[in-house]
C-alpha cells in the first residue's frame, strides 16, 4: 500500500482554518487514489473462493478498469474489462490501449446489457458468459469494496478535521468515509452526475443499508451527510473551457484535478468557500484517477 501524503492548501481556501489535502500518489492507476481500497477486498474474496480470473465493467477511460488492469498484472491474475459500447474495439481509447498493455482482455458490451448492469438479469447473464470469473461491479460498488474503503480515514483524520470532502459517482466511496468517520465530522460528497439531491443521498443510503438495518442509525448518519449535484458543468463526463482552465490552475500549483470527479469537488468547495462560511478545518480526499483528462486530447 502507499502511503498518503497531506498538502496544505489552505491559503487558497480562505474561510477555512486549515484545508489540507489527503492523496496517495503512485505509478499506477492500482496504488493511487480510492482503488487500492475499493479493490483490495474483493480480491481477496476471489482468491479465497477459488476463482481464476475477475471481470468487471466500465466506461472507455474507466480508472476501475485501469486499476484493475494494473493489479491483475501485478498479482498474475486474468482481468476481462467489459466495456461500454461494442464499437469500442474498434475505435479504442488510450486508456483502453494500456489496459490490454497490462493483460486485461476486452470486450465491447452492447450498451443495452450495459444499461441493466445493476440488475440480477446482469448477474445471470454475466455467470452464464463468465462462470469461472469473480464479478466485481464498475467502481467496486459491493459490500468489499465499501469495506475497504471504510480504511481510508486514519486517526489522525478523525482527530484533526471538522469537514471531510470528497467527490461521488457511485456513493460507494462516500459511505465508507462517513461509517468510519467520527461523530462530530460532516461529509460533504460532490456527485459526477446531474441528478435531484433525494436520488444522491439515496445512493449513499443504500450503500450503507449493506451494513446497518436500523433506520434511527441510517438517518442519525445521514445527518452528517452533505450532497451537492454537478450543476455547473451538466452531468457526469461533461465539461467546458471554463473546467479546463480550473484543472490547469490547479496543475500549476502541484494538484492534479480530473474532469470526471476531483475538479468538480474543488469547483463546490470554492463555492461554498465564496459564501464566506465559518471557519473549519477541513481534509479533502484524492481520490485519484486521472485517465478522463487523456480524452482532453485524445479521441
Amino acid at each position: 500500500m502507499v502511503h498518503p501524503e497531506y498538502l496544505d492548501f489552505t491559503e487558497y481556501v480562505k474561510s477555512h482554518f486549515f484545508c489540507h489535502v489527503k492523496r496517495w500518489p503512485a505509478s499506477n492507476e492500482w496504488e493511487g487514489g480510492n482503488k487500492w481500497f475499493k479493490l483490495r477486498y474483493n480480491w481477496m474474496q476471489a482468491q479465497e473462493k477459488g476463482y481464476d480470473s475477475v471481470v468487471s465493467v466500465g466506461g472507455a477511460w474507466s480508472n476501475h478498469l485501469c486499476a484493475l488492469a494494473y493489479a491483475g498484472q501485478q498479482m498474475g491474475w486474468k482481468t476481462i474489462g467489459l466495456v461500454r459500447g461494442a464499437w469500442r474495439l474498434d475505435q479504442p481509447t488510450a486508456s483502453m490501449e494500456e489496459m490490454k498493455e497490462r493483460g486485461m482482455q476486452l470486450v465491447g458490451l452492447d450498451t443495452s446489457i450495459y444499461e441493466i448492469r445493476d440488475t440480477e438479469d446482469f448477474k445471470v447473464w454475466l455467470r452464464d458468459q463468465y462462470p469461472h470469473a469473480y464479478y466485481i461491479p464498475e467502481g467496486g460498488a459491493n459490500y468489499w469494496g465499501l469495506m475497504g474503503a471504510m480504511e481510508m480515514l486514519d486517526d489522525r483524520d478523525k482527530e484533526t478535521y471538522d469537514d471531510i470532502w470528497i467527490a461521488g459517482g457511485t456513493g460507494t466511496t462516500a459511505a465508507g468515509v462517513l461509517l468510519s468517520a467520527a461523530s462530530h465530522q460532516k461529509i460533504h460528497v460532490v456527485f459526477a452526475l446531474k441528478a435531484p439531491l433525494k436520488e444522491l443521498r439515496a445512493m449513499i443510503l443504500s450503500k450503507l443499508s449493506w451494513l446497518i438495518s436500523d433506520q434511527e442509525e441510517l438517518n442519525a448518519l445521514m445527518e452528517r451527510v452533505m450532497v451537492y449535484s454537478d450543476v455547473y458543468f451538466g452531468g457526469y463526463g461533461k465539461a467546458n473551457a471554463l473546467l479546463f482552465e480550473w484543472i490547469n490552475q490547479w496543475n500549476e500549483l502541484g494538484l492534479p484535478l480530473d474532469r470526471v470527479y476531483t475538479a468538480k469537488l474543488w469547483w463546490h468547495l470554492k463555492q461554498q468557500d465564496a459564501l464566506g462560511l465559518p471557519q473549519r478545518r477541513t481534509l479533502v480526499i484524492h481520490t485519484g484517477g486521472l485517465q478522463s483528462n487523456r480524452s482532453i486530447i485524445s479521441v
